[in-house]
């Protein structure tokens, strides 16, 4: 095929190419002349019948047309003087040179593809992605040539199959660095994850959204065909089935991209524990406040501090327990190697240690430094001195405290 990006003045050129854009308009004399936008991989290039003979064959835009005649110039551009028109047949023609394509090679794409499908061992799985990626030819071949956006990433022809052995990869790396995953669970919804723009975004050259595309979504698409397969296999188990369409309904990740389902929120898991938070924070704030009316502030005493980074630390634990579940929580202190379990143990102690000795420290300091004071220039010093240490600083240590403790429990529910 001669490429657009070749052609110089002069030259006669026979070809097909993609009718880009045709525009029936009037010379200054009313003669009526077809203008048109010609397309390849390479670029376009303007077209010009100026002459509707016999030889212009009926046609329409985002056809396929062979062209003959001479390559001119206007304004220092090429222009298609174009003689003869026909409407091209399949099988005259390849789409991927009119169109952008992926520079990777297709075959051996799917080579990769189908080497992890043949990796999967659970065997319900393992049927679904045969009845697709083996039985249905149709779908093979749309799955190979589609391309994964209209625009965002991977819009051109070729990108579904490229943008899916990517994300599969991806997962298999995943799988291969956390033994935790289940991997023909995770590679099949990798392989299946976008399977819904086959029939979401309609092929090139048109490439843009269909019907179902617009009012359903690749994301729904997918899910329902995932149910719909998983229906025809015997046995096929409903949390499986679930788990399957779940990957697909959730991976986009949030609702304001695009998945009607969304994993939970670790910060609404959070949220669950601001009742406590905030007593302990009104109370630490309070205790150290009553200095100023003459009392012993409550968290002088290490059996109060003590206490309360006791029961944070319990909260904390209970916090990973519930999000995690007893295994898991218990797994948490071997991980990432087993050899640091002593270290991880230890945090348990030195946690609540320090949340006491930080907290008793600043408050027993601050008390001391406002009875020296006293001591010193009981009229005036301590005045200006107690707004620092009772207001500032004792806020300053409820809030401290109270940060910590949800760190830690963010630490712990991830």
């Amino acid at each position: 095929m001669y490429y657009l990006k070749d052609y110089r003045e002069g030259q006669k050129f026979v070809g097909t190419y993609l009718c880009k854009q045709k525009n029936v308009l009037k010379t200054k004399a009313g003669k009526t002349y077809y203008s048109l936008i010609l397309q390849d991989k390479t670029g376009t290039v303007d077209g010009k019948i100026w002459e509707l003979n016999n030889g212009i064959e009926n046609f329409e835009a985002m056809d396929f047309i062979h062209c003959e005649g001479m390559v001119t110039s206007f304004q220092g551009n090429l222009q298609m003087n174009i003689s003869r028109v026909r409407v091209s047949q399949e099988g005259e023609y390849d789409p991927a040179d009119y169109m952008p394509c992926t520079t990777k090679d297709v075959g051996e794409m799917y080579s990769e593809v189908m080497k992890y499908v043949a990796s999967v061992h659970n065997k319900y799985l393992q049927k679904i992605l045969e009845m697709y990626f083996v039985e249905d030819k149709e779908f093979i071949e749309a799955f190979k040539k589609h391309s994964a956006a209209k625009s965002v990433h991977h819009g051109f022809i070729g990108g579904l199959l490229e943008h899916t052995l990517a994300v599969t990869n991806m997962c298999q790396y995943f799988a291969e660095h956390y033994p935790m995953l289940n991997r023909d669970l995770l590679i099949t919804a990798a392989l299946f994850h976008d399977m819904g723009k086959i029939q979401e975004i309609s092929d090139f050259p048109q490439n843009d959204y269909t019907d179902d595309g617009q009012l359903l979504g690749h994301i729904y698409i997918g899910a329902k065909a995932m149910e719909e397969a998983a229906a025809k296999v015997p046995g096929f188990p409903a949390k499986l089935k679930n788990e399957l369409v779940h990957c697909i309904l959730a991976h986009h990740g949030k609702m304001e991209y695009g998945s009607p389902f969304c994993l939970p929120s670790r910060r609404k898991n959070g949220l669950k524990y601001l009742p406590y938070l905030i007593s302990v924070l009104l109370y630490i704030a309070i205790a150290n406040l009553i200095g100023l009316i003459g009392f012993k502030p409550p968290t002088k005493d290490m059996g109060v501090t003590a206490g309360m980074a006791i029961l944070s630390i319990l909260l904390v634990e209970f916090a990973g327990i519930r999000q995690k579940g007893t295994k898991g929580w218990l797994k948490s202190f071997i991980e990432p190697i087993p050899i640091i379990a002593p270290i991880n143990l230890l945090e348990v102690v030195t946690r609540p240690l320090s949340l006491c000795m930080r907290l008793f420290g600043n408050v027993l300091g601050s008390f001391v430094v406002m009875k020296l004071l006293e001591f010193i220039c009981p009229a005036i010093l301590p005045i200006p001195f107690s707004l620092y240490f009772d207001f500032f600083d004792g806020f300053i240590q409820a809030y401290v405290f109270v940060f910590l403790t949800s760190l830690f429990i963010k630490e712990t529910i991830e």
